[in-house]
């Protein structure tokens, strides 16, 4: 909730919304070539279906990104599942 990391001993809770960020999740719906920067404003949303599980429980994916000013870098939100955290 207040953009820190998460660590041992600040864990993620249940609801929480996290970001992670990933490389390779492959094309946009923005027509964009390959090797050109994402763009800021639309964001280029990630073409294809985009999983996340945090401890084996499957997260709810708010966003899939492809993150402004780098060409192959992502930036994926998610909402920790309350059955997650154990």
């Amino acid at each position: 909730g207040d953009f820190s990391l998460v660590t041992l001993d600040k864990p993620a809770r249940p609801g929480e919304i996290l970001s992670i960020f990933a490389r390779g999740l492959g094309p946009t719906r923005a027509n964009i070539d390959p090797g050109s920067p994402f763009p800021a404003d639309p964001l280029a949303k990630v073409n294809g279906p985009v999983k996340v599980t945090v401890n084996g429980a499957s997260a709810e994916v708010l966003a899939a990104v492809g993150y402004p000013g780098t060409t192959d870098t992502y930036q994926v939100n998610f909402r920790v599942p309350a059955d997650a955290v154990k």
